[in-house]
């Protein structure tokens, strides 16, 4: 397998001209930002994957002769076929060892901004909302419960750059959390963390609307991909919309 620098990954665009998922790591590999590239050739690539944190994005020809050995050129966490073929060579290649992920992308383009505002007005006196800066990134970034912070990122310095988030404090302890957790040129995918103490007291909306409302202004997109209901009624709540439903491995005992 050959391995893909930055200069050469418009090479591997089109394989995955037509992949529907995981859109934001996708470019955000493909855009030269975080993440490593494959294929079974480097002058003409047929079959390539492209891998970000736990995530692989698999494109090309899935009947390829190569598409197996790629598969196993490296360890795979968590990967969505985009197709049967795919899905059928993923099966064979890690049989017993798959276990399925249901996902739900809620579509962003019925959010207003005033429904946002309603939500962020909400938070009590005692709360401040404050976009994330150094201090506050490397502390989540040490934080256990947000492990996945920097997970498509190269280091605090790039979410910096790249990314966006805000948090909740209370007496300037960092109490909630919605952050970038992977970050293209023109969108993101969402992850908000409440600590324990505070859930179901409704900070989870206001800094998601935090984060949504800053997206927007800056025109963003903010993606959210829901691995369970309660996460798409909290989406719905702040004025996305329930949109195709997908399944994803994990790869792994």
């Amino acid at each position: 397998m050959h391995i893909f620098h930055k200069v050469d990954l418009p090479k591997l665009a089109p394989l995955f001209a037509h992949n529907r998922y995981d859109k934001v790591i996708l470019y955000s590999i493909l855009e030269g930002y975080h993440g490593t590239a494959m294929a079974d050739s480097l002058d003409d690539p047929k079959v390539a994957r492209l891998d970000s944190g736990s995530h692989t994005i698999l494109g090309g020809d899935p009947t390829h002769p190569a598409a197996e050995a790629l598969l196993l050129a490296r360890p795979m966490g968590i990967v969505t076929p985009e197709n049967d073929e795919w899905r059928q060579l993923l099966h064979r290649t890690f049989n017993g060892s798959i276990s399925q992920i249901d996902f739900t992308e809620c579509y962003s383009n019925t959010i207003k901004v005033h429904h946002l505002d309603d939500f962020i007005n909400m938070l009590p006196s005692s709360y401040k909302i404050q976009p994330i800066d150094r201090h506050i990134a490397e502390q989540i970034a040490k934080d256990q419960d947000n492990e996945y912070f920097l997970e498509h990122f190269e280091s605090v310095n790039d979410f910096l750059v790249r990314g966006i988030g805000f948090c909740i404090l209370n007496n300037e302890q960092i109490v909630s959390v919605a952050t970038s957790i992977a970050a293209c040129q023109h969108a993101i995918d969402i992850e908000i963390k409440t600590s324990p103490d505070y859930q179901r007291t409704g900070l989870g909306t206001i800094i998601g609307a935090s984060l949504v409302k800053g997206c927007l202004e800056k025109d963003i997109d903010p993606k959210w991909l829901a691995a369970n209901d309660r996460s798409c009624r909290l989406a719905e709540k702040l004025g996305y919309t329930r949109g195709e439903q997908y399944i994803s491995f994990m790869i792994g005992d």
